[in-house]
């Protein structure tokens, strides 16, 4: 806010157009431009100096607003975090209680962006075709689900660390033997291998148990049948879901971009290779 004072020096008046701006939470002062002796004529330039002042701004905004950043500022990924957190997006989870590597809180901001996202995206995808329908799929199911997926067997991470840089990486199972060091290019000591499960087991009942889904696919695939009947589609047609999934991920870092409860936008897309597609597909791969 730019605002006019007076200083009165060896009995003479001086008038100075003066800002103030808020620094590193602190309202500090800035002197603009000095506007001369006489009251009425130091008044005309200080209307003349803020008009073209707010003239540059709303310049600059707009150009921002149709050409992009003028300036390109580099923030780092806590830089991120803590924005969203200060403005209220996205929260640690329980932080009161020292929080939760990999799980997040959505604020009132957060939780609304979200919400739009999550609506925009089904109207376009399945209100918005003839050939998609969605379905809402339980997060804990019978674990013959993921036997059968290979989930149970295959979906784990392959812990190693390096000889040379003492860090800790991952890899593949196709992978153990044959790689080094991302860091260093250092060997790994293959000796310390240790296989850990992505997939959260969880009891169920008494004596049961089952897992928090690590993938909303499955629940599509055992349900196909019933949604192809129900909703009286024909092949070729896709189905759509959006719900959490759950994966035990190790080393959960860069803010929410790798956690351990993730929300999954989704949608399997079914035909047979032998009759024409709707629509212009690439590389297709059977898989059964």
């Amino acid at each position: 806010m730019a605002f006019v004072v007076k200083k009165t020096i060896s009995g003479n008046d001086y008038y100075y157009l003066n800002e103030n701006n808020r620094i590193d939470g602190k309202v500090k002062t800035k002197t603009i431009a000095y506007l001369g002796k006489v009251k009425k004529e130091a008044k005309k330039k200080a209307e003349e100096i803020i008009r073209k002042m707010d003239k540059e701004k709303k310049k600059k905004i707009i150009q921002i607003g149709r050409v992009g950043e003028l300036e390109k500022v580099n923030i780092s990924i806590d830089d991120m975090a803590a924005f969203c957190k200060r403005k209220g997006f996205v929260y640690p989870s329980a932080e009161i209680y020292g929080g939760m590597a990999g799980f997040w809180d959505y604020g009132p901001f957060g939780v609304e962006m979200k919400n739009n996202l999550k609506n925009d995206w089904w109207k376009f995808h399945v209100h918005g075709r003839d050939d998609i329908v969605g379905i809402d799929g339980s997060i804990i199911t019978n674990p013959k689900v993921w036997k059968a997926s290979g989930h149970e067997e295959n979906f784990n991470d392959v812990l190693v660390i390096c000889k040379k840089c003492k860090k800790l990486g991952k890899v593949d199972k196709h992978e153990i033997g044959k790689v080094k060091c991302i860091n260093c290019n250092g060997e790994y000591d293959w000796g310390s291998v240790k296989e850990i499960e992505q997939m959260f087991k969880i009891k169920v009942g008494l004596d049961g148990f089952s897992y928090l889904r690590p993938e909303t696919a499955q629940l599509i695939f055992t349900n196909f049948k019933f949604v192809q009947e129900n909703a009286r589609l024909k092949l070729p047609f896709g189905i759509a879901q959006i719900g959490k999934a759950f994966r035990n991920e190790n080393a959960p870092r860069d803010f929410i971009f790798r956690d351990r409860e993730i929300e999954q936008m989704e949608i399997e897309y079914i035909g047979d290779t032998n009759e024409k597609y709707p629509y212009k597909i690439g590389n297709t791969v059977i898989l059964i």
